[in-house]
């Protein structure tokens, strides 16, 4: 009876992880399915959602770039920064020129099998992320010396100062990035992906700790940022009621600061959001299988992303929005300055 009772369960066992095998070959089937269905987009309608996400983004980074420099309002500190930032987003958007050719049959084997095209095109994703969640600590920590030091921050933070830091940003952004470049396992078989041909060290490793470190930093700013403006606001309705005119600069100046927080702010959670999950996402792929279907869809909300700012400098910006209506519409700008306007200044 024991070896009866003793072969029953074993046979119970066996249906069970026959029962787990088969659950597990339906869930590769069906990432399998989900992905041969992303795949089957015609090459022409690939090329069409490039061609337009693209103009997105190189035409909305480039209006920031020229608004900040062919306006005075705008010819700020902090906008340097912002510049920056955009620049990087601006490149995202040229970099998908490269991607439309992989949309071309002819073109898409050559990129995958070439060891210097996988690596190249690659690495400078990886010098745009850096340089995006770099630019985002700048952005913060210059806000972070304006609302500590308001009295020194000219001082502290001048143009020169300030150009030389986004100059080392570029440079720690080029080097971290094309680290892969020298390290890399790219084997022709695999073909051109990350999660494949960049060591482990990097993909779980280096990656995540450099944009959930340098995350967590400027969120720490930002709330600090926050709270000191949030105090400022409370002191500008006590000084509004008795308020002189001596008073009223400065009472116009925490304003400004209190509007440029909260844009910022909103820029870092945008960037946050977006780009948190393509972060996690590949992690995961190193180490357990996931359907590459999220990586396409986490690639492309980073990829729009690249556009959002533009929305939010227009909708929190008086004066970027009217160097923006300028440009576009052709408007005269002395029609329409702005009065108590939120300007990125110190």
């Amino acid at each position: 009876m024991a070896t009866t009772i003793y072969t029953d369960h074993v046979t119970e066992d066996d249906d069970h992880f026959h029962h787990q095998d088969q659950q597990n070959d339906t869930d590769n089937d069906h990432d399998h399915t989900l992905e041969k269905k992303f795949a089957s987009l015609p090459p022409s309608a690939e090329i069409t959602i490039y061609v337009i996400v693209l103009t997105a983004i190189i035409v909305t980074n480039t209006l920031t770039i020229v608004a900040v420099a062919t306006r005075s309002k705008l010819r700020t500190i902090p906008n340097m920064y912002v510049s920056s930032l955009a620049v990087a987003d601006l490149l995202i958007g040229v970099s998908l020129i490269g991607q439309i050719f992989t949309a071309v049959p002819e073109t898409a084997e050559f990129l995958s099998r070439s060891e210097w095209a996988c690596l190249v095109r690659t690495s400078i994703i990886y010098i745009l992320v850096a340089l995006s969640t770099l630019s985002m600590l700048l952005i913060a920590f210059d806000r972070f010396l304006c609302i500590q030091f308001p009295l020194r921050y000219n001082n502290i933070m001048t143009k020169q100062r300030a150009a030389a830091i986004i100059a080392a940003s570029w440079v720690v952004a080029v080097a971290y990035g094309t680290v892969p470049m020298y390290t890399s396992n790219y084997d022709v078989h695999i073909g051109c992906e990350p999660t494949h041909i960049f060591p482990a060290w990097y993909m779980i490793g280096a990656n995540p700790l450099l944009f959930f470190v340098v995350s967590v930093a400027s969120f720490v700013l930002y709330v600090y940022i926050m709270k000191a403006v949030v105090r400022q606001r409370r002191l500008i309705q006590a000084q509004e009621i008795a308020a002189g005119v001596a008073n009223k600069v400065e009472v116009r100046q925490r304003r400004k600061n209190y509007g440029a927080a909260k844009m910022l702010f909103l820029v870092f959670g945008l960037f946050f959001l977006c780009w948190s999950p393509l972060v996690i996402v590949g992690v995961l792929e190193y180490t357990v299988h996931v359907s590459h279907v999220w990586l396409t869809v986490c690639g492309a909300i980073v990829i729009c992303h690249s556009a959002m700012n533009f929305a939010v400098y227009a909708a929190m910006n008086k004066d970027f929005k009217i160097a923006f209506k300028v440009m576009l519409c052709k408007t005269n700008s002395n029609l329409v300055e702005p009065t108590g306007t939120i300007t990125l200044d110190s």
